[in-house]
């Protein structure tokens, strides 16, 4: 029989070592939790992925430049791509530029990028200076893309010499940011242009010189349209930021093509080809990797030349795109682009406004003729239900006639192919050509960035470049909002006129239930 004294203190005891053991346990506990919160924060610094979370991935590079800089021109490098970033950490938007150029090392293992500040860093400014023959009074972005990038360059890199320096480019701050004054005539930055701008810079170090596109100049009446604003330019920069060149060309009393173009292009030819010109530009067609891109204008009608294309599975129709709305012809048409065709993939299914006159496309889509040369024709862009191709559209009002007018879907853009572009070994010597219904939509107060993507992309494919096509960058700091007057009348009497008796009705609602 056991010693109740004995059962009594080991009964008392038991909270004693109870304690001990929580305190334990506790202290257990807190280890284990700074174990794993030292672990995790391991982890989060020696592997982490940013997710951007904006609206259209504003902080995101594009399909375009990650295709790009994935493509084997990069990926398959001896030696990566030195990009140095030369800014003051105060200047306005840093934070945001250093990050997105840091998508370009966490996207690509052949780029390397290192940030300066002169300010802070005047050794490593100086040694810059020293190599590039360069100064620093200004922000700026160097992209040296030589075999390597580590030897000096043998000229001033400020030389218009490019053979010299072809592979090294300098962005300054001005190429970077978009600024436009405000009401009291400031200046704010309103876009970005670090992702179009750097993208383009790596492309033009990688390629060294541009890729000549020549511009069909005596042809077109484009000395009406001549200045920043028209339509020449706007291609023109667009096509600069691709690192092509648009060279102006008179097809007259030439015997071919000169052999360093890499394509040809008409916007809105008003005269027709004699034909010489049209032996000139059969023979250039026929040759392996030839491009043409044709921006056709409705009101223009270059017989010759339409049979031409007419003999390659497309036809220019003369019509326009219209539909009639309250009795009267609205020629704007909302369009889509179409899918099958892999260089416009990331257009697919989306939709567009072309506004001015177009002129609608008969692609002979899956001819046996075609076929048998070699040749395919495919529609790229088509308009919505609703619109259908007027050849009368001078007179009256128009109606719909089934026995004149084109009906269905209209084709606005259509691409050809000539070669065989199945076979791997032969697919290189393919020739591409690009066939657009409108020439307005160049205008400046017409053009939709995703039509200029479109046509970027188009010349892109044109010079079998398919990793620079797709949708670029969109990097904007102000957005505008436009408000129809409606639409403003319906905001101003709910903020003037609705919320203030609103606020009205409550007060006296509390004031008599308190009255009460």
């Amino acid at each position: 029989m056991s010693d109740p004294k004995t059962i009594d203190e080991s009964e008392r005891l038991k909270p004693l070592k109870q304690r001990r053991f929580s305190k334990l346990s506790l202290a257990l506990q807190l280890f284990l939790i700074t174990v794993i919160l030292i672990a995790v924060n391991y982890l989060s610094c020696a592997r982490y992925e940013r997710t951007d979370l904006s609206e259209n991935q504003r902080f995101t590079l594009s399909d375009r430049s990650i295709s790009y800089i994935n493509s084997d021109v990069v990926s398959k490098r001896e030696k990566p791509i030195q990009i140095t970033v030369a800014f003051r950490r105060n200047t306005t938007n840093y934070d945001r530029i250093r990050d997105l150029v840091e998508e370009y090392q966490d996207r690509s293992s052949k780029i390397e990028i290192t940030f300066i500040d002169p300010l802070r860093n005047p050794n490593e400014a100086l040694k810059l200076q020293n190599k590039y023959q360069l100064s620093f009074d200004e922000n700026q972005i160097l992209v040296d893309a030589r075999p390597d990038p580590s030897a000096d360059p043998e000229v001033d890199i400020n030389s218009e010499k490019l053979s010299a320096n072809a592979q090294i480019k300098r962005l300054s701050e001005e190429n970077l940011i978009v600024y436009e004054n405000d009401e009291n005539g400031s200046p704010v930055a309103v876009a970005l242009r670090v992702e179009d701008a750097l993208t383009a810079a790596i492309v033009a170090a990688v390629e060294g010189n541009p890729r000549v596109v020549y511009l069909i100049s005596d042809k077109s009446n484009l000395g009406s349209t001549s200045g920043e604003d028209a339509p020449y330019w706007r291609l023109f920069n667009a096509l600069r930021l691709q690192n092509v060149l648009l060279a102006p060309l008179k097809l007259s009393g030439i015997e071919k093509i000169p052999d360093n173009a890499e394509a040809i292009a008409f916007i809105g030819p008003q005269y027709d080809l004699e034909p010489k010109e049209i032996e000139v530009l059969e023979n250039y067609w026929k040759r392996p990797k030839s491009g043409i891109l044709m921006m056709l204008d409705p009101n223009a009608e270059p017989k010759a030349l339409h049979r031409f294309l007419r003999e390659n599975g497309v036809s220019p129709r003369s019509d326009r795109i219209l539909r009639v709305i309250n009795e009267r012809p609205v020629f704007d048409v909302t369009a889509v682009f179409t899918q099958g065709t892999p260089f416009t993939q990331d257009f697919w299914a989306t939709s567009t406004i072309f506004e001015g006159q177009s002129r609608s496309l008969e692609v002979r889509e899956g001819d046996s003729r075609l076929a048998a040369r070699q040749i395919r024709a495919v529609p790229l862009i088509e308009s919505t239900k609703g619109y259908y191709g007027e050849t009368r559209f001078i007179e009256g009002e128009p109606t719909f006639n089934p026995n004149e007018d084109n009906g269905g879907t209209l084709a606005l853009a259509a691409a050809i192919e000539r070669g065989n572009a199945a076979d791997v070994d032969l697919a290189d010597n393919t020739s591409r050509m690009m066939i657009i219904g409108n020439t307005e939509f160049l205008m400046p107060n017409k053009l939709r960035s995703e039509q200029l993507d479109f046509v970027t992309s188009s010349v892109n494919w044109m010079l079998d470049r398919e990793e620079l096509a797709g949708i670029g960058a969109r990097q904007t700091l102000l957005f505008k909002v436009s408000i129809d007057k409606p639409t403003s009348t319906a905001i101003n009497a709910i903020t003037l006129g609705l919320l203030p008796l609103l606020s009205v009705i409550i007060a006296l609602i509390i004031w008599n239930v308190r009255r009460r």
